[in-house]
């Protein structure tokens, strides 16, 4: 993510624009493709205005990657419960998933302090 866009994305997070954030990411995505964290921003922005269908779709589909394991597991595991159909097993799976996303991206900061 460049530096002209992380205050634009800060800003409207913190005025609680969730609406304008979402048209910003997609502007931001359009321009300059799909940035893991401008859609992790955009997959927020969907949940914190209550549309967490969108938000986990989003969310799911880049959990995978390593550097963006431990935040979207977390940003996962708040939206499920925050949803209105409680997902137990998706709540527990995620939960046991914390601990080892958290061990990723320790060894991520070790290798990248190397380098």
């Amino acid at each position: 993510m460049s530096r002209e866009v992380k205050p634009q994305i800060y800003f409207y997070i913190r005025k609680g624009w969730y609406e304008q954030l979402i048209k910003f990411c997609d502007g931001v995505i359009l321009k300059r493709g799909k940035d893991p964290a401008t859609l992790y921003w955009k997959a927020f922005g969907h949940g914190m205005s209550n549309n967490i269908s969108e938000c986990l779709r989003l969310l799911e589909g880049f959990q995978a990657r390593n550097d963006m394991q431990y935040p979207v597991t977390l940003a996962l595991l708040y939206f499920h419960q925050r949803s209105s159909s409680l997902d137990a097993d998706s709540i527990e799976t995620l939960s046991a998933q914390i601990h080892a996303a958290k061990d990723v991206t320790v060894r991520l900061k070790i290798i990248f302090r190397i380098l």
